[in-house]
C-alpha cells in the first residue's frame, strides 16, 4: 500500500470514529427528540460523499472527454458514484437563516467512463454562504453557494507538472436540506454542481450525506428574536417588547403588566381603571347609615352630624385636588402611549381612544387637532426627539387612514424637552412616551 493510500485510510478510520461520537451524542441526548426547535450559531458537519463526473456536460479539451450532458443519468450509482470521505465543515450563522462557513472533502476515483483501473484521489475546499428556510421546522431545506478549488490528483504529488494541471477553481451552486433531530444534532443532505472556472478542470457532481451538530441556541423561544436581545428568552413574544409577550393586547408587555390577563391602561400598570362611586351613590350610602344606626341617642346623633361634616369636607377637598389634576395633566383620553423605543401604536385602549378622537373630528368639521409628539429621557436627546416625532406622524397616519383631512392635523415633536410627566421617576419616564392629542 503506498503512502497516499495509507493516508486516506487512516483518515477514513479518523472519520469513521467522529461518526461513533455523533451516534453516541444522538442516543444520550434522545430525551430532546421533541424539544423546541431553534437556530444555532454554529453548525458543524461530518460525513462521506459520492463524486460523480459523468453527467458533467464536459467539452472537448476538457479532461476525460466526452462526458454526459448535464445530469444525464443522474441516478446510476453503480456506474459513476466515487463513495469516500470525509466530507467536513463548519459554519457560522451571520444574519437570520444565513450561514457563512468553509468545507473540505477527500475522496478515491475509481469510476471514471472509458477509464479502466483508475484510482486517483480527490480533494475539494469551499467558502459557502447557505440560505435556510423553515428554520422553526424539523426539515429544513437550504440553497447554498461555493466557490473554491477542486481537483483529482493524477500524480501530482510524483512529477513536476503544475499544481493548476489538476486543480481548478470552482464555482459550487447546491441544494439540500436538514433534518433536525434534537436542537443540538440532525442529518443533512446535499447535492452539489461543481463546475470548473479553468480549462483543464474537472466539473463534477457531488453528493453529501453527513451527520451535524449545532452548538449555540440564539433564539430559544422561536420567536424570531436572538437570545442576547431577547428580554423573555424562554416565552415567545413580540419584537416591540423586545421578545416579551403582551398576553391581554393592551400595548403593555406581560413582565411590566401588574394585569397581564386583563386589558387595562399605562398610567394603571396595566390595570383597568376602577369605577368610581357617583357623589349621588355616596350621599345615598350615608342616608342609609343613619337609617341603620337610628336616632335614640343624642350622642350618636351628633357623632354622625360631625361625620357627615368632615365628609362633606373631605369631598370638597377631593373634588379641588381633582381639579387642580385636571388642570396640571391633560385629559388620560388624550394621551396615546408607546413602548420604549417603538413608534407602533398597540393596544386595544389605544385604539379605543383614537376612534373617540376621529369620531370628534368627523362630526366636527371645523376642528383641528395638534399632535405633540414626547419622549422619556433616556438615551441620546437627538434619538429621543426623532422618536416623538416619529410617534407623533404615526398617530397622524392612523387619524388620515381614517378619514380625517391632513390639513386638519398639526405635527409637533418635543422628545424629552417638554415633559408632561416628572422624568426624574421610572413610571413618568414611562408615561412621557407618548402623543399629546390636542383639539382645537
Amino acid at each position: 500500500m503506498n503512502k497516499k493510500a495509507r493516508n486516506l485510510n487512516f483518515i477514513s478510520i479518523a472519520f469513521t470514529k467522529v461518526l461513533f461520537v455523533f451516534s453516541t451524542l444522538f442516543f444520550l441526548n434522545s430525551k430532546l427528540l421533541f424539544s423546541q426547535k431553534n437556530e444555532n450559531q454554529w453548525i458543524i458537519t461530518a460525513g462521506y460523499s459520492a463524486v460523480d463526473l459523468y453527467p458533467s456536460g464536459a467539452k472537448i479539451e476538457r479532461p476525460y472527454y466526452p462526458q454526459g450532458e448535464i445530469f444525464e443519468d443522474f441516478f446510476n450509482v453503480s456506474d459513476h458514484w466515487n463513495f469516500g470521505g470525509p466530507t467536513i465543515s463548519v459554519s457560522k450563522l451571520i444574519s437570520k437563516s444565513f450561514y457563512l462557513g468553509i468545507e473540505m472533502s477527500i475522496n478515491d476515483i475509481k469510476k471514471i467512463e472509458g477509464q479502466q483501473k483508475i484510482d486517483f484521489p480527490y480533494y475539494s475546499g469551499e467558502v459557502f454562504l447557505r440560505k435556510t428556510f423553515n428554520n422553526k421546522k424539523r426539515l429544513r431545506p437550504f440553497v447554498k453557494s461555493g466557490f473554491g478549488i477542486s481537483g483529482i490528483d493524477r500524480g501530482l504529488f510524483g512529477d513536476s507538472i503544475p499544481f493548476s494541471q489538476y486543480f481548478s477553481k470552482t464555482l459550487s451552486p447546491s441544494f439540500g436540506a436538514q433534518f433536525r433531530i434534537t436542537n443540538h444534532i440532525g442529518i443533512e443532505i446535499s447535492s452539489s454542481f461543481n463546475k470548473a472556472l479553468d480549462k483543464k478542470g474537472i466539473s463534477h457532481l457531488r453528493h453529501n450525506v453527513s451527520v451535524y451538530l449545532g452548538l449555540g441556541d440564539t433564539d430559544k423561544d422561536g420567536d424570531g428574536i436572538i437570545n442576547r436581545k431577547d428580554k423573555c428568552p424562554k416565552i415567545p413574544g413580540l419584537p416591540e417588547f423586545n421578545g416579551c409577550p403582551d398576553t391581554d393586547g393592551d400595548g403593555i408587555s406581560d413582565p411590566e403588566d401588574k394585569c397581564p390577563e386583563v386589558s387595562g391602561e399605562l398610567v394603571n400598570n396595566g390595570c383597568p381603571e376602577a369605577e368610581d362611586l357617583s357623589e349621588e351613590n355616596k350621599i345615598l350610602d350615608d342616608e342609609n347609615l343613619k337609617t341603620q344606626i337610628g336616632t335614640e341617642s343624642p350622642t350618636i346623633s351628633d357623632n354622625i352630624s360631625s361625620i357627615d361634616q368632615q365628609s362633606s369636607e373631605d369631598k370638597l377637598g377631593a373634588l379641588e385636588d381633582e381639579k387642580i389634576s385636571k388642570i396640571t395633566l391633560p385629559d388620560e383620553q388624550m394621551l396615546i402611549y408607546f413602548p420604549a423605543n417603538s413608534s407602533r401604536v398597540l393596544g386595544k385602549t389605544t385604539i379605543k381612544k383614537l376612534k373617540n378622537v376621529i369620531s370628534t373630528l368627523l362630526n366636527q368639521m371645523d376642528l383641528k387637532v395638534l399632535l405633540e409628539g414626547h419622549s422619556s429621557n433616556d438615551g441620546d436627546f437627538t434619538i429621543n426627539l426623532n422618536l416623538s416625532q416619529q410617534r407623533a406622524n404615526i398617530v397622524k397616519d392612523f387619524l388620515i387612514g381614517k378619514g380625517v383631512e391632513s390639513n386638519r392635523i398639526s405635527v409637533k415633536s418635543l422628545g424629552e424637552d417638554e415633559p408632561i410627566f416628572d422624568n426624574n421617576t421610572s413610571q413618568g419616564r414611562t408615561l412621557n412616551r407618548c402623543v399629546l392629542i390636542i383639539i382645537r
